[in-house]
């Protein structure tokens, strides 16, 4: 069933997984504090009108494509024009399809593709691609653990991420990693890492309150052992704080607001921007790889809470 989930609970935390909606997280609720930190509707029928806009829909391949068309060598894949900001393909084949649950615990599940998620994952990407999600309660933090693994005989686009959709029924103060933000074209695709004059104005000062804040950007954490690729959640005075904090291979983040009086702020953290496969830029600065025969690639995502 469509409405059916899991809860995860330990002291810290209640966390609830939704498998036959995309293995979406659908709330992160910290008990001491009362935050909910992300946005979940009150009514399920709401997600066919934003689908993307609640909970952290798993996005795989992230992000959008131009055109809908990825071409790496002389091999093309053709994806579906979902985008209704352009005529792109945008986020993937697991936002909104059933898992299964293979494990379940109190604080800990295994999510796969159910068959028919499976099936249209390994025809849109040409090649077998297994999936593998889990989630953690591990004391005050929250895990988010996936696998990929290309079980095929060529090598595919590799982009993941998640559509963190932070509730701003909290009046939260935002603190992004050291980063830089791309100059973005007309069509809401990156061209280039902004410079000397291509300064993003809400950027130049963090953090940032994001009440008033309208965007749709690419940020990249700066490279180096001293820079943590993590964004923190602080309420003023409070002693309580949240950090999202961003594994290799996620360096990578989507930062979105539609409009002033929107309920969230979209901070989605991935492996590539967006369009990398078509990006002439070095695939240093887009994160563009591919996941190789018999590859497998895991990612890690994790909510902590500091409390003093």
């Amino acid at each position: 069933m469509a409405d059916t989930s899991i809860q995860l609970e330990n002291h810290f935390w209640t966390v609830t997984i939704w498998p036959q909606l995309g293995a979406n997280m659908g709330q992160i609720l910290h008990k001491a504090s009362r935050n909910e930190l992300i946005r979940w509707p009150d009514d399920l029928s709401a997600l066919s009108r934003e689908p993307y806009l609640f909970g952290m829909p798993l996005l795989f391949p992230a992000g959008r494509i131009a055109g809908g068309v990825c071409r790496v060598g002389d091999e093309i894949w053709e994806w579906p024009r979902n985008d209704p900001s352009g005529p792109n393909h945008l986020h993937g084949f697991l936002w909104n399809r059933p898992f299964v649950v293979k494990d379940h615990s109190a604080i800990h599940c295994v999510l796969e593709p159910a068959q028919e998620t499976q099936d249209l994952l390994n025809r849109q990407m040409h090649e077998p691609i297994r999936v593998i999600v889990e989630y953690r309660l591990s004391g005050p933090k929250v895990e988010m653990h996936a696998r990929f693994t290309n079980q095929g005989t060529r090598p595919v686009p590799f982009g993941f991420g998640y559509h963190v959709d932070i509730s701003l029924k909290t009046p939260w103060q935002v603190f992004l990693p050291s980063g830089v933000p791309w100059v973005m074209g007309k069509d809401l695709m990156p061209n280039h890492p902004a410079g000397p004059g291509d300064e993003v104005p809400w950027l130049r000062d963090l953090p940032f309150h994001v009440r008033d804040l309208v965007c749709d950007v690419c940020y990249s954490t700066r490279l180096g052992a001293n820079h943590e690729n993590m964004v923190r959640l602080a309420l003023g005075d409070s002693p309580t704080s949240f950090r999202l904090r961003a594994y290799p291979p996620f360096r990578h983040w989507v930062l979105y607001r539609p409009h002033r009086n929107a309920d969230f702020v979209s901070i989605e953290p991935y492996t590539w921007v967006h369009n990398a496969p078509n990006l002439t830029e070095d695939p240093s600065l887009t994160g563009m790889r591919l996941l190789g025969a018999e590859e497998s690639i895991d990612t890690q995502l994790s909510w902590e809470c500091d409390e003093t």
